[in-house]
């Protein structure tokens, strides 16, 4: 193709990171630390070479390995310009959060600056996205520029155009600089390394292999053509950046035959394409110089890719209890900062579950394999030790706070911390042992020890003893002592002759008007379920049909919803046999689901009261679902707070064809064009489809803590501390739409949290079974007229105040 521009190349040569994937976890990590040391060769064996370090996960793992001769040969030639740091930490999916990423880029900057260089360029690689948080740390750092390589398998690139940059101000006035280039291998497919070629981007003739006898016409042609099209399609530079990877394969060492296929080729047509080995820090450079006007995005940054922590739902579930001990902590933290060794090993962890990749290549076309299930194992044990560690990080912290240890009849007293900078209306929850309980047979009663009032309580029973739930106000970074006293307390029973139930113990008969002010606070029906604030009903055979706000008169289900709140939908896309598996999801495309998607809900066949009484009342909903041996939705409502508490037990079969399970959340703050949903994402909470770079994804969204239905006069909250992916597209197959399409303007966003996936046709884990709780709580009202005190409650919902066992005073 002839080409009419005198062209410059800018070649990027690095590995891209995928922690697994490849091989055991613990290699990749010994290969990183290798590459680099081969780098330091390369650069002063080969004039001209360059090297980019994509994360700086692998330059702490070779300080960590190398000997100190290696590591003083290595700062040399990042000093000299050969060797280029970059800040960000890993790719990482949007699980990671500001607090997990703040302090990995202040490694990184204060590493750079050890050596008298300021790191103004990071790179993200393969990943479809980058939380707005996380930019928000690098610049915070001194990072101005962002070099993106999206991987457009089941995703997209942002801004409907590769190869150009964009402005992306992520706040009023700060912009971070973003090239939006195409795969990290395109070299690769140029022909741009010796050995090394592939045709994963270009379908052309040639289709060679990676090793091929007429690479040099091969690369001339595709270069050429490749370059032509950009001038064709009205790309306005003469220079373009060409990332590429020293071998056809993600962890790839560094190449050095690179440098000569440069000189060479400079030889014979550099007047017209000259390339040049590049770091980020020239490119960008030069990119501020000639780029002239460009364009500016604002929003969030949504990743196509944030999917794969679906197919280990426990796993995330342990992850994010771990995050949140994290926060925690840094609430409860004394000005000395606790144990901070502690803190930095369980955030290594959970940055090691967040990083994108989730298993070996062949985890779904071959499940059985001992290196994929032993590295599926090595994936969720990061969870598992991040969660335990946080766990020890909270003990330490208790302890110091005066919790008891454990001992013979250790006194019923409880301090209650509320670590949180607004008031908070929640549960304390007092754990009485196994071996206590025999105290309280005769009635006790619960004391705020400064005061002496007494609360009101309910024994709720637990496997290894009993919690006494006791509803509780607590200001703002307050506390209060509890007291358990026994006391002898009987409460006479007889019969009433006003009662809503039969001698057959079945409550079934709705009161007449009249009689409701006869009723305890809380009525637990077959049928339904009232509190002072709430009636929820429900239905055989369909589900939750109604949750009705008794104070303002209000359905907080919409009437159009297509599927009743807390219900399962579960979808499964068969597979021709076991050698398809792969094949299937492949073709999936952006919908992660097939063309012969089976779409199912569940069915209620059964409602179940598990106790009732003057403080707190559960009920059991219990469903016939597709795909699971058991589903259930168990409500808990109280008496004293517009809230219930929803845990969901799945019992999910093993099956090896691609399934979704998403759970329905229609809800509603008010009946009016008010409604707004709003995710809560860390630092900023976002709307979907409007708070978001233009031309990215619009289906789902990782949140952070759960999510806000505003309307003009009340919110509807709902807390997702185990689960953080939502699903508002459509469950249709169908084309999708991205931010900024027109057709959005008529939709509205319908809200389900996506539990569990396995689409994927590598990488995830190939199968979702097993035991699971997940939990939610629900809040309504207008006790929270800005979006930051609902966003603040429903942190707050999430992590709830702290109770210990102590024996102080104070």
């Amino acid at each position: 193709m002839d080409i009419k521009k005198k062209w410059k190349l800018y070649l990027i040569h690095h590995t891209h990171t995928d922690i697994g994937y490849t091989d055991r976890q613990e290699k990749i990590e010994r290969y990183h630390a290798q590459f680099l040391n081969q780098a330091v060769k390369l650069q002063k064996e080969k004039e001209g070479f360059k090297w980019v370090c994509e994360t700086f996960w692998a330059v702490e793992r070779f300080l960590q390995l190398a000997s100190a001769e290696q590591v003083e040969a290595f700062e040399e030639a990042v000093q000299a310009g050969n060797i280029e740091l970059t800040a960000n930490y890993l790719n990482l999916t949007e699980l990671a959060d500001y607090e997990l990423m703040l302090p990995a880029v202040r490694r990184a900057a204060a590493y750079g600056r050890s050596l008298g260089i300021e790191m103004r360029s990071a790179m993200a690689a393969d990943i479809n996205g980058f939380r707005l948080d996380n930019a928000k740390a690098l610049m915070e750092n001194g990072v101005e520029n962002l070099f993106f390589c999206v991987h457009t398998h089941h995703g997209m690139y942002p801004a409907r155009r590769k190869q150009y940059p964009f402005w992306w101000e992520t706040e009023p006035h700060r912009r971070l600089l973003v090239w939006n280039s195409e795969h990290y291998m395109l070299g690769n497919d140029l022909g741009l390394v010796p050995k090394g070629i592939q045709s994963y981007l270009i379908d052309d003739e040639y289709n060679p292999p990676m090793i091929t006898e007429n690479e040099e016409q091969i690369r001339y042609e595709r270069v050429t053509r490749y370059l032509g099209q950009l001038e064709a399609e009205g790309y306005p530079f003469d220079f373009v950046p060409i990332p590429l990877s020293g071998l056809v394969t993600d962890n790839a060492p560094p190449n050095g035959a690179i440098v000569d296929l440069v000189r060479d080729w400079n030889d014979k047509h550099g007047e017209r394409i000259h390339l040049e080995m590049a770091t980020l820090h020239s490119f960008f450079g030069n990119v501020r110089s000639e780029a002239g006007e460009i364009p500016v995005y604002r929003g969030e940054w949504p990743d196509w890719w944030s999917d794969g922590y679906a197919s280990t739902p426990e796993s995330t579930r342990l992850f994010r209890q771990g995050q949140r001990n994290l926060q925690l902590a840094g609430l409860l933290q004394e000005e000395d900062g606790g144990n901070r060794e502690l803190r930095d090993k369980a955030a290594y962890q959970l940055m090691m579950y967040a990083e994108h990749t989730w298993g070996h290549s062949a985890s779904v076309a071959e499940p059985f394999s001992q290196l994929s299930n032993a590295m599926l194992a090595r994936k969720q044990s990061y969870a598992a030790e991040g969660a335990r560690l946080s766990c020890i990080l909270l003990d330490d912290l208790y302890e110091r706070m005066g919790e008891t240890e454990l001992y013979p009849w250790r006194p019923l007293r409880y301090k209650i911390v509320n670590p949180y900078p607004e008031d908070a209306e929640d549960f304390a929850q007092l754990l009485v042992d196994s071996w206590e309980i025999g105290l309280l047979e005769k009635g006790i009663r619960v004391i705020d020890t400064a005061t002496g009032e007494e609360l009101k309580h309910q024994f709720i029973h637990v496997s290894r003893g009993r919690i006494i739930m006791v509803p509780l106000r607590i200001k703002a970074n307050g506390q209060r002592i509890l007291a358990i006293e026994p006391v002898e307390r009987t409460r006479p029973r007889t019969i009433s002759s006003f009662t809503f139930s039969g001698s057959d113990g079945v409550t079934d008969v709705r009161p007449l008007p009249e009689e409701e002010a006869m009723r305890p606070s809380i009525v637990l029906t077959e049928h339904s379920l009232e509190t002072p604030y709430l009636r929820i009903k429900w239905k055989q055979g369909v589900g939750i049909i109604s949750w009705f706000d008794k104070e303002n008169g209000r359905e907080l289900i919409r009437p159009e919803a297509e599927h009743t709140a807390f219900a399962p939908v579960y979808e499964i896309s068969p597979s021709a046999s076991p050698e398809a598996q792969a094949n299937i999801r492949r073709a999936m495309g952006r919908n992660r689901k097939g063309m012969n998607v089976r779409r199912s809900v569940g069915r209620l066949i059964q409602a179940k009261p598990l106790f009732q009484g003057d403080v707190l009342a559960c009920v059991e909903l219990v469903y016939e679902t597709p795909g699971m041996r058991y589903y259930s939705a168990m409500l808990t409502a109280n008496a004293d707070m517009r809230r219930v508490d929803v845990a969901l037990r799945i019992q999910k079969d093993c099956v090896w064809d691609p399934e979704n399970v998403y759970i329905s959340l229609p809800f509603e703050a008010e009946r009016s064009e008010h409604n707004e949903l709003w995710l809560d994402k860390g630092c900023r909470p976002m709307r979907p489809w409007e708070d978001q770079i233009w031309g990215t994804g619009t289906d789902f969204y990782t949140v952070q803590h759960g999510v806000v239905v505003k309307g003009a006069s009340q919110s509807v909250i709902i807390s997702m501390p185990d689960t953080p992916l939502v699903q508002v597209g459509s469950l249709e197959y169908e084309e999708r739409l991205l931010s900024g399409h027109p057709e959005l303007a008529s939709r509205q966003p319908n809200l389900y949290t996506w539990l569990m996936t396995n689409y994927w046709e590598t990488n995830f884990k190939a199968s979702l079974e097993g035991f699971y709780e997940f939990k939610y709580s629900v809040a309504w009202g207008n006790e929270w007229p800005e979006l930051d005190q609902a966003l603040a409650k429903c942190r707050m919902m999430g992590t709830g105040i702290v109770s210990l066992r102590t024996d102080r005073d104070g």
